[in-house]
């Protein structure tokens, strides 16, 4: 109770802070009658644009306010109980910050929900893989409270330097795909990509196509990880092997150490360069516990909505999916470039050029996180051909601006796992 007065003292005595903080407030660890002040505060505030606060000789008028307009049919008892929160809020000193409270909520909750998982855990729920889910569940409610680890946030770089980043196309990883090239220009570290398209278009030959080519502009100890939950991860590392090589299976079986001296020369000696972490049960922990393990410059993920691990905000599927997306991104921003893998729906069946609004389950959880969406369609009646499209495009597009959004029919050499080059 001691935390939902002082939050609702410094709610009261100052709107600057109810505006800025009110909407993050965890409601379900505040007390019932907390949370109806609050919503009363709000609709207050929303009528009076003209007041930062409420002093205390306010406090009769807005007590009023309550009681004659809002809370009509309330019973005595609970009147009084909101009255007397009112009074100690007002009388309450040296309650601290708002965003000091709302951290300890917020580490609250998150505690609440270590202890639940950990209790199903020593339950004998075997589904639950806990080291990695608690891991993760550290790091969320570290970002959630603000932690940050004593690293600085702000953007101190000069204005020379951010413009030569974005402009100097020897920076970031090239695409095999010209039309991508042409497009998007090179991927840098904050890049979220998303790429879609209906089943058995050539997703993960896509992927294949591109890491392989990524991989290949690496150096040192850098890797390229590509989390697996398709097929069968030895297939994926076969067919990296062909994309690098530029052969089919029938010649590598040829000379097999020939090919694989290839694909080593072209990684610059490192026959790992691309780490295929395959697993039914990709989650949020064994992503993070990789990038700890890595020096990773390119995370590729077929598919991104199959990743386990987001209960947290949202049961329903719509929800889950935007947890997911929005994970995406956090990774993008704090490792290196993203290539997420999504699903087109039923309706992007024989489509060439397919919308964005034909992603599977989004409304806009996944439109409204990627920094460009790539499409990729296929005709009947051209089953040699696949359609490229770009439909979102925020990244700083090379050359001819007219190409941003590029449209164009390719053919994949899928007998040697390439889509376009």
């Amino acid at each position: 109770m001691a935390a939902d007065i002082n939050l609702l003292s410094i709610f009261l005595k100052s709107r600057n802070a109810f505006d800025r903080f009110h909407s993050s407030v965890p409601e379900h660890l505040l007390e019932s009658e907390t949370r109806i002040l609050i919503n009363d505060l709000d609709l207050w505030y929303k009528q009076h644009q003209d007041i930062d606060g409420i002093a205390v000789d306010q406090l009769g008028t807005f007590w009023e306010f309550l009681k004659l307009t809002r809370h009509t049919s309330m019973e005595p008892d609970k009147l009084l109980l909101l009255k007397s929160m009112l009074g100690r809020a007002m009388q309450a000193k040296d309650t601290g910050k708002a965003a000091d409270i709302l951290k300890a909520l917020t580490l609250r909750d998150h505690a609440g929900r270590i202890a639940e998982k950990a209790d199903k855990f020593s339950a004998g729920d075997s589904e639950i893989d806990l080291f990695e889910e608690l891991l993760d569940d550290v790091e969320k409610a570290k970002l959630d409270a603000g932690i940050h680890d004593g690293h600085d946030h702000e953007v101190l770089d000069s204005f020379d330097t951010i413009i030569r980043e974005i402009t100097d196309l020897s920076l970031g990883l090239q695409w095999r795909s010209p039309e991508l090239n042409t497009a998007l220009g090179p991927l840098r570290k904050g890049n979220f990509i998303t790429v879609a398209a209906f089943v058995d278009t050539g997703k993960s030959t896509f992927l294949a196509s591109e890491a392989s080519y990524m991989a290949g502009q690496l150096e040192g100890d850098e890797k390229v990880l590509l989390f697996n939950n398709e097929e069968e991860g030895k297939v994926v590392k076969l067919r990296l092997l062909m994309a690098t090589t530029g052969l089919t299976l029938e010649q590598i079986k040829v000379d097999v150490p020939a090919a694989v001296a290839k694909y080593t020369e072209y990684m610059s000696g490192d026959k790992n360069r691309i780490i295929v972490v395959d697993s039914a049960r990709i989650s949020t922990g064994m992503i993070r516990r990789k990038l700890r393990q890595y020096n990773t410059k390119l995370i590729c993920i077929d598919q991104l909505y199959k990743v386990k691990g987001f209960k947290m905000n949202g049961d329903d599927k719509l929800g889950r999916l935007q947890d997911t997306f929005e994970f995406g991104r956090e990774l993008a921003k704090s490792y290196c470039p993203v290539i997420a893998v999504h699903q087109a729906r039923g309706d992007a069946n024989n489509e060439r050029y397919i919308e964005m609004h034909q992603l599977a389950g989004s409304q806009q959880a996944i439109q409204g996180e990627a920094d460009a969406i790539i499409m990729l369609g296929r005709d009947q009646e051209t089953p040699q051909a696949r359609y490229i499209y770009v439909p979102k495009n925020k990244l700083p597009t090379p050359g001819d601006q007219t190409q941003r959004n590029i449209k164009a029919e390719v053919f994949p050499r899928f007998a040697c796992g390439r889509f376009s080059e």
